[in-house]
Order: C-alpha cells, then structure tokens, then sequence
C-alpha cells in the first residue's frame, strides 16, 4: 500500500508584516501585522537562540527555551524590535487568516482538499471574523508585554474521511504586544471647608484608546463598558467582549479581554489596598488605593499639594522596569471655619470659634464696625484696620488652639449689638498656610520684592 505524503505550505506573500501608518489618535485607526516571513522568522529564530537564559533590561533572565512563556523570542520580538500591537490602543485588523495554507500538488491529485481552517489561541480580547477572514479586536492583557502563538486547526478530506491537523509551536506564527505608554492621572484639585465630609475621587485611566473608539464599540457581553485602566479590575473582567468589526458584523472575542489595574500612592503612602491615613499631609483625610478616594473630614484648614503616583499592572516597585508610571500633583484647599455665637442686643461680648489653620480673620456687627484679627507668636491679636473702639490694635485675645478651635471673646461696644435681631453679625477667617509635597518633579519660584523708595 503506497503511503501519500501530504504536505502543507504556508503561502509566503500572506506572511509578511504589513505596517499601516499608526493613528494619529488612539481608537482612530490600525496597524496590520501578520507574522513575519519564513526568512525573517529565521533570521529572529537565531538570533533568539542566542539570547536563552541572557539577561533581560528589565533585570531578569531569558528563558532556556527560546520559543516559551518568557523567552528569547518573545523577548526580541516585542520589547527589542517592536514587532508588536499597543496593548489597548491598536485595532488589530489581520486578513485572510484562513487562507495561508495549500496542499502539494501530489495531495491535489489523490483527491484531498482542506475542507476547513479554524484559528485558534487569539491574544485576549481578539476575535475571528467569518464574514471577512479576518481577526479584529483590542488586546487586553495582565502581562506589560506577550506574544501569543498563532495556532490552527485544519481538517484535511477525502470523500468521506477526515483528518485533524494543528499547526501550533511557531508553525504559522505569533501575535505580539506591548504596552509603552504611562497611564494618566485625572485627579482634579478642589476647594473643601474644614470639618465637612469629603469624598474627592483620584481617577486613573490607562490604554485607553479602546473606550475612544466609538465605531467599534467595544464592550462586555453583558454590555457593561470594558474598563481599560483601572484601579481594580471590574466583576465583568471573566466575560468575553462583543464588539462591530470593520465590516459591522458583530464579534465575540475568543478570549476575555483583562483590565489593567493600577498600583497607586499619595505621597508615597500606601497600605496595600487598605485605607492609609494622611494626617501628616492632609488632616483628618484617608485615602483608599483600592478606590481611589480621599475621604473624611479635615481637621485644619491650609492649601496642601500632594503627589500622586500611578504605576499599571499593579506594580508596587519603583525599580522594576515592568510597568509605566505617571505623576501629578493634586491641590486640596481646606478653607476655614469662623462661627459666631448668637448674642442678645445690647450684649458687649461676642462669642467667636475659629478653626485650625486660619491665621486671619473678620468680625462686622451690624452697625458696620470691624475687627481684624492675626496670628501672631501664637496668639489671635487686634490688627491694624479695626474701626471696633471696644478694643485696641495689638491687643492679645486669646491663644491659638493646639488642636481643635480657638474660642475668642470678643469685646464690643453696647450699640454694635443694638439691631442683632434683625441682622447679623458677618465673620469670614482666611489662612495663608501652603503645605506642598512634590516628589520628582522641577519646580521654580518666581519672587518679586518691591521696596519702598
């Protein structure tokens, strides 16, 4: 019984990478990358070959397999020559997936044909395309930088019988990625008033192109959003994503498409995803690294800048090159509180509270008259500008609370409480304390002295 020899061959004008010019706008366009031809997978095979078990830029080694989880080949083909997708960012459009395989003319004329080509082992959040033979979709990984082996399934016939072959281990390719860019920080600065809750939100958004892309619209299959950044990644993260492909057919993703999670600080504080304290740098406020919220009432009023620090994949180490970092510093202005007790008319003392961290404040009764009142060598003193006659300027009211609020007992004369039934007595406290913590970053003063001449 004569044996056939069936041979399978990859048709080489469909292997090469095909560049098209990046987007100038994550979201807005593609690049297509098939693997690369027989003689430049050669060429980088090698080379590979001579990189097992080396060192890595990142500080660890290759693998002694050139062509597994970690190896050589993975190596060079995404972080050395960027043969890669950006994670997130790229549309990956490859065309005709399924039609790179032929049989010999020999297999030919004994009557075999391959009667299908089913594609298999798609980087997360890709899917196959029927309709178009083509794989589309964003890559969504845990890892910074992969390549994935371009696998198949042929079934090969003959009349009636059948056989399975699969094409794996580099045979037909791979599908690389990396992520090279830094995730962003959108925490906006805001203004709160001393012993109020506050709940101000620390955004972070990373790989983000995927969720500009309207065209595609990119979500779940649940229809939840796919999260591309996160601080921690969502329940949905399991599912698989539904998205419209070029053509606008519908696609599922072979695989589900993971969230890029965040490991994040504020001044460098950090508890794991536990709520840490920031009572040295923000009074009485907390922050939370799993939500990203500042939390809490402050307790003393200034103008603090802290410095916020993002790092995806959840990267805890500054020195581990794995892993993209972003910076920004965010404001949180605590505004003081003055409160004035009520007083019946005629009443010569005037009650006043002010809170920590002011060191200015204003008291007008309702006949108009005005106190001015300063910090100074830790007392609240009469400053200059008072219209008040009940009091003298320079003169020391009470000491500057330690913690809590300073409680002053304003002297005043019998005709500024004369109508306090039917108007009020106006208080404001100001603070000129700045309080910064800016971490890897220029910063330069500008001063201007004018002189009296």
């Amino acid at each position: 019984m004569a044996i056939l020899h069936i041979e399978f061959m990859l048709k080489d004008s469909n292997l090469r990478i095909q560049k098209l010019l990046p987007a100038t706008q994550p979201g807005t366009g593609a690049r297509t990358d098939l693997p690369l031809s027989k003689t430049e997978a050669q060429k980088l095979g090698r080379e590979a070959a001579m990189w097992n078990n080396k060192l890595r830029a990142s500080g660890q080694n290759n693998n002694t397999n050139s062509y597994g989880s970690g190896g050589a080949y993975e190596y060079l083909a995404t972080e050395i020559y960027g043969y890669t997708y950006e994670q997130g960012n790229h549309y990956v459009y490859l065309k005709d997936v399924t039609k790179r395989f032929d049989l010999n003319d020999e297999a030919k004329a004994a009557g075999y044909t391959i009667k299908s080509v089913t594609p298999l082992n798609l980087p997360p959040g890709l899917g196959y395309n029927a309709a178009t033979d083509t794989v589309e979709g964003y890559i969504g990984a845990n890892i910074q930088n992969g390549v994935y082996d371009f696998r198949y399934e042929l079934t090969v016939a003959k009349g009636d019988t059948e056989q399975k072959v699969f094409f794996r281990d580099l045979q037909a390719g791979w599908i690389g990625w990396q992520d090279s860019t830094a995730p962003r920080i959108q925490g906006s600065s805001t203004m709160v008033t001393i012993g109020e809750d506050v709940s101000h939100e620390l955004k972070y958004v990373d790989n983000d192109g995927v969720n500009k892309d309207t065209r595609a619209n990119y979500q779940r299959e649940d229809g939840s959003k796919f999260v591309a950044g996160s601080k921690t990644a969502p329940n949905s993260t399991a599912k698989k994503a539904e998205f419209v492909a070029a053509d606008g057919t519908t696609v599922k993703s072979m695989s589900s498409p993971q969230t890029v999670t965040a490991y994040t600080t504020l001044n460098g504080k950090t508890n794991g995803t536990k709520p840490v304290s920031l009572d040295d740098t923000i009074p009485g406020l907390t922050y939370a690294p799993e939500t990203g919220l500042i939390t809490g009432k402050p307790t003393e009023a200034g103008i603090f800048t802290v410095a916020a620090l993002a790092k995806d994949y959840n990267s805890a180490s500054a020195w581990n090159m794995n892993g993209q970092e972003a910076h920004e510093n965010i404001t949180i202005a605590v505004a003081p509180k003055i409160t004035v007790k009520n007083v019946e008319a005629y009443a010569t003392n005037v009650p006043v509270t002010i809170s920590k961290g002011a060191n200015k404040a204003e008291i007008t009764t309702p006949d108009g008259k005005v106190t001015k009142l300063v910090v100074k060598d830790g007392n609240w003193v009469v400053a200059a500008g008072t219209t008040n006659t009940a009091v003298q300027e320079g003169a020391v009211l009470a000491p500057v609370a330690t913690s809590g609020e300073s409680t002053i007992n304003l002297t005043v004369t019998p005709e500024a409480t004369k109508y306090v039934g039917v108007d009020s007595i106006v208080a404001k406290a100001t603070t000129d304390k700045v309080q910064a913590y800016l971490q890897r970053e220029t910063v330069k003063l500008k001063i201007t002295i004018k002189k009296n001449m």
